[in-house]
């Protein structure tokens, strides 16, 4: 008698947003679903989709991302794309201190529930829509230098 060893299935990558939130737990779905809610009222032409495992927003060119890896907080990470920006300095003000720099054009932002959400939702909207007209910035300014060249 042959034994067929059972082999143990990869779970499915998630490809939707959709399908990523409901596998969160309760409270992080709560959570991430009002973040959701305030970037993509910033902009109606944001887009949401997965990108490096996590839902992640572009306006053209990726620039905040879910971390997927986050346990005991949401956190975002904003970036420009899978590139590193050209420019230097940090690219947006952050009055409100809610910013962790990680790099000159990467940083990141922890909510710790509702009411942290709610009391950083002003902020978290004037980040969005700066960082969004810096990468614009950028990419109009390599364009230029790549014409000159």
């Amino acid at each position: 008698m042959t034994v067929r060893k059972s082999k143990a299935r990869a779970p499915k990558k998630v490809t939707d947003v959709e399908t990523y939130m409901r596998g969160l737990d309760p409270t992080r779905r709560k959570e991430s679903q009002a973040i959701r809610k305030i970037i993509l009222g910033v902009n109606p032409k944001i887009t949401e989709e997965i990108k490096w495992a996590a839902p992640s927003f572009a306006l053209g060119e990726h620039f905040v991302t879910f971390n997927a890896w986050a346990k005991d907080y949401v956190q975002l990470i904003f970036h420009h794309g899978p590139k590193k920006a050209t420019s230097k300095g940090k690219p947006v003000d952050d009055p409100g201190g809610i910013l962790e720099w990680l790099a000159t054009d990467r940083a990141s932002i922890e909510f710790y529930g509702m009411k942290d959400i709610q009391s950083k939702k002003a902020a978290l909207q004037s980040i969005v829509k700066q960082w969004i007209k810096s990468m614009k910035t950028a990419s109009s300014a390599s364009g230029k230098a790549a014409s000159q060249g």
